[in-house]
């Protein structure tokens, strides 16, 4: 034999049809007073350039040169020797300045000598991890 259901025993008055909540006002969140900044980006201020051996690269701040990529960065000189000469390694000569050494790697003719790098060369600032963007066609010696 099934027992019989027996009813719950909450109910709700005949009379109430609706249950209203009073609204509960809006509590803003404490916003942290330390706002993140983005690193800001090294800009080169000077380059220079020796005939078939180095670029130099002056930075407006102090570099760490520990995940550089020196392949990244060539020049191309048409005047001088008529060479495109990539990055094969690099140094740090002061706390703002890199030295780069070159390699040729193909003829070139044209009337400048012209610095190319990319963003990936691993140049970043020691204070905040700023990165350089690098350069497209800058005109040798800058600054």
């Amino acid at each position: 034999m099934i027992p019989a259901v027996h009813p719950s025993s909450f109910r709700l008055h005949p009379l109430i049809h609706m249950i209203k909540f009073k609204d509960i006002p809006f509590i803003a969140k404490r916003r942290d007073s330390r706002a993140v900044v983005a690193p800001t980006a090294l800009a080169l201020v000077a380059a220079s350039y020796s005939e078939a051996t180095w670029v130099r690269l002056s930075f407006d701040r102090a570099i760490s040169i520990g995940a550089i990529n020196p392949f990244e960065i060539t020049v191309r000189d048409g005047s001088m020797d008529g060479q495109i000469f990539v990055g094969v390694s690099a140094a740090l000569i002061s706390p703002v300045m890199v030295e780069i050494l070159l390699e040729a790697v193909e003829p070139f003719s044209d009337e400048y000598v012209a610095l190319y790098a990319t963003a990936t060369t691993g140049i970043l600032a020691v204070n905040n991890g700023g990165t350089w963007a690098g350069v497209n066609e800058l005109v040798l010696p800058f600054g």
